[in-house]
């Protein structure tokens, strides 16, 4: 879990001519079952992260 009190901070500007594209990453709990867990990094580009905010503006957190 993620928390995001500041995520409005942390939205790049699609519209800005960036160098090098911002990416979000964020480690997330992946279950099989209850005894295989495994941990995989996403990464997300400035459109991609859009639905990311937006699910952690719901709860202020990001969901496993």
């Amino acid at each position: 879990m993620v928390e995001c009190p500041s995520i409005y901070e942390m939205m790049a500007n699609p519209d800005f001519k960036w160098k090098k594209q911002p990416e979000i990453r964020v480690w997330r709990k992946k279950s099989e079952n209850d005894v295989d867990t495994s941990v995989e990094l996403e990464s997300f580009g400035l459109i991609e992260s859009i639905d990311l905010f937006n699910d952690a503006l719901k709860n202020n957190e990001v969901a496993n």
